[in-house]
């Protein structure tokens, strides 16, 4: 598979033509292609977040940041600070979401699904986010079913900058940061800390015990301008955190757990060369390393004893990119990729697998005001095969140019995560299950985006629709100590419904920000016919849960930001709301509530607010107040895990020239 990755290269430089170039492509939206882009030629559903929206927002963890802003967003959280969090885009179980930071595909290769933990990911190195809606396998491969997140973290910028954050709050909460950062004619760099510290709250409803975190990260960003056509770059991150957490299990007493812990390293890091061979093409290569490793200290299964355990998870990666404008309505993006996935299981179990990927994206400007692009990759598995995608996406302006149809139709699949491919206990190839494939799936969405009163008001309604098939499901074998073993099922995972975004700038003082989100999702062997649609379930294990709604994953899905600046006065007011309904989540065998037969759980609605009170009094100096669940509405996101209550916090940021 290295000699197709090495031929992969030499191909993509040999299709490079000489064409005129136009003018620069304006930089609004990086993502969908790769390359920058005007967000009015783009077709994907795409939410950006600036500098500026991530350092006004008083949350300091970047899945908190996610849910209030975007449609398509829905998140959940198994308690309070470093708790586990998912993000599910358009309402689709989070393996269906790949994660990039400046690039490098995050991930876990020791989970059960290849997972990336959003709970330790704080916000003060980050500088850009952007959401892309809708499957992007045909870009970014393996996972991407459901939609892609991309990070950028900070650069420095000319001269040389300090920066000190600091807040304090409700149950001895303090988060700290400081970052340095500067450029000259030939080196930029930016070097950042943080810390977060919490004695926290119990996340078991029914347990008094305070579950405490500390997260401490370092974010490094050099580059280095070589000559006019090539630039070194480099970035490394180091997060380490520890948690006292609350586990659920069928035991008699399965909130046992004031001394369950986890540890949380995770490194990861790239070098990498850009080159300008000419103004109208940009390609780069970039070496990545990852380092996950997890260790839980806690209850066995029936609370009797202590158990530790130990995932590692690695990556080796190279990722190589080519971006070639012919003019300014005609590009072409394509790359290849390598990556080597290893996974080790407490020190003692050991497996990996090679991927190799290629893939091209083209845009094109068919009319006047008809813009299109279409996209294929192919990947090869070592054990699970090849498997190919293709996207096609279109954006049409009308009038003027304030109104923008826009659609999408694509293809998409997931390989199987080493867990997943190999037994989990063994941790070698079932002889009873086979080789798994990957998971397959279609998805198309059709929208319509408006601009009123001198672009004011923007409003978008999206409707979505995505199926998945050969969904690969988990499964005990008692003659084998009930282990865990996986296959593909031939079901179907089926997700629709609209979103809704809206700015509305209703004076220079006061605006809001709306995203909505409606969704039916279905995961059984006939989503079309589902046998539980009023989301009750029932039954005793075996067939218990198929044909139900998604867990987790709320029918409705509400969220408003308003932002209100006093006038003539330095005193801004921003007003965060949250709402959610219908949603159910799996039931417990030994929940009193709930009866004893697995039964499904509708969770109660909620409406939650936060508010900040921003000063900008002195120079250099910004103060804020912020009281979190304002009303202090007791809430869940998953079954018996409460979300925090009240809090009241202080924060002082400080900038140096």
């Amino acid at each position: 598979m290295k000699k197709i990755f090495i031929i992969t290269l030499i191909f993509s430089n040999l299709i490079i033509l000489n064409q005129l170039f136009a003018k620069d492509i304006p930089v609004v939206v990086i993502a969908p292609s790769k390359k920058p882009q005007s967000v009015s030629t783009v077709g994907t559903s795409v939410t950006v977040y600036t500098q500026k929206d991530i350092e006004n927002s008083p949350e300091s963890f970047l899945h908190n940041i996610l849910n209030y802003g975007s449609p398509g967003i829905s998140a959940y959280q198994s308690g309070g600070p470093g708790t586990q969090s998912g993000i599910q885009v358009r309402n689709l179980p989070k393996r269906y979401t790949t994660i990039y930071i400046d690039g490098i595909k995050m991930s876990d290769p020791s989970t059960v699904s290849n997972d990336y933990y959003f709970d330790d990911l704080l916000k003060s190195s980050i500088s850009r986010i952007e959401i892309l809606r809708g499957n992007q396998s045909s870009v970014y491969g393996s996972g991407a079913m459901g939609g892609t997140v991309n990070i950028t973290t900070k650069k420095g910028k000319q001269g040389f900058q300090k920066e000190f954050n600091t807040i304090t709050g409700s149950n001895k909460t303090i988060n700290v940061s400081a970052a340095i950062s500067g450029a000259d004619d030939k080196n930029d760099f930016w070097l950042g800390y943080e810390t977060y510290h919490t004695d926290g709250e119990s996340a078991m409803t029914d347990n008094d015990e305070k579950d405490s975190y500390h997260n401490d990260s370092f974010v490094g960003n050099y580059g280095y301008k070589i000559n006019d056509k090539v630039t070194f770059e480099s970035n490394a991150r180091l997060i380490s955190s520890f948690l006292n957490y609350d586990s659920e299990d069928s035991s008699t007493n399965p909130n046992n757990d004031e001394n369950n812990q986890n540890w949380n390293k995770e490194w990861n890091g790239s070098v990498g060369l850009v080159h300008k061979p000419f103004k109208k093409f940009k390609n780069s290569l970039k070496k990545v390393k990852s380092v996950n490793n997890r260790t839980y200290d806690g209850f066995t299964a029936f609370g009797s004893s202590k158990t530790k355990s130990e995932y590692i998870g690695y990556r080796d990666a190279y990722y190589y990119i080519g971006n070639y404008n012919y003019n300014l309505d005609h590009s072409i993006t394509f790359g290849a990729e390598y990556e080597n996935d290893e996974a080790d299981l407490k020190k003692t179990n050991y497996r990996g697998t090679e991927t190799v990927g290629t893939y091209f994206d083209i845009q094109n400007r068919l009319t006047e005001k008809l813009f299109t692009t279409f996209g294929m990759r192919f990947d090869d598995n070592e054990h699970a095969g090849n498997e190919d995608s293709h996207r096609i996406s279109f954006a049409y302006l009308t009038g003027n140019n304030n109104t923008k149809i826009h659609g999408t139709y694509g293809t998409s699949y997931r390989y199987p995560s080493l867990v997943e491919q190999f037994d989990n206990a063994a941790w070698k190839e079932s002889k009873d299950k086979g080789v798994l494939t990957a998971e397959v799936g279609k998805s198309h969405d059709i929208g319509i985006g408006r601009s009123f009163f001198e672009n004011k008001l923007n409003l978008d309604l999206t409707y979505f629709n995505h199926e998945y098939t050969d969904n690969l499901a988990g499964w005990k074998d008692a003659a084998s100590d009930f282990n865990t073993f996986y296959h593909n099922q031939p079901g179907l995972i089926k997700s629709e419904g609209f979103e809704l975004g809206g700015k509305w700038l209703v004076q220079n003082n006061l605006n809001f920000n709306l995203a909505y989100t409606l969704s039916r999702t279905y995961d059984g062997e006939d989503a079309d016919d589902a046998l539980n649609k009023d989301g009750k379930g029932g039954g005793t294990g075996g067939g218990a849960f198929t044909d139900t709604r998604m867990v987790r994953v709320p029918r409705h899905m509400l969220g408003l930001n308003t932002y209100y600046k006093l006038s003539d006065k330095n005193i801004s007011l921003n007003l965060q709301t949250i709402g959610a309904t219908d949603a159910r989540d799996y039931g417990n065998y030994n929940t009193p509530k709930h009866g004893s037969n697995y039964a499904d759980v509708k969770l109660p609605a909620y409406l939650v607010n936060h508010l900040t009170v921003n000063l900008d009094f002195i120079p250099n100096y910004d103060v804020f107040f912020k009281i979190t669940n304002l009303t202090n509405e007791d809430y869940h996101t998953a079954l018996h895990y409460s979300q925090p209550g009240r809090g009241l916090s202080f924060g002082l940021k400080k900038s140096f020239d």
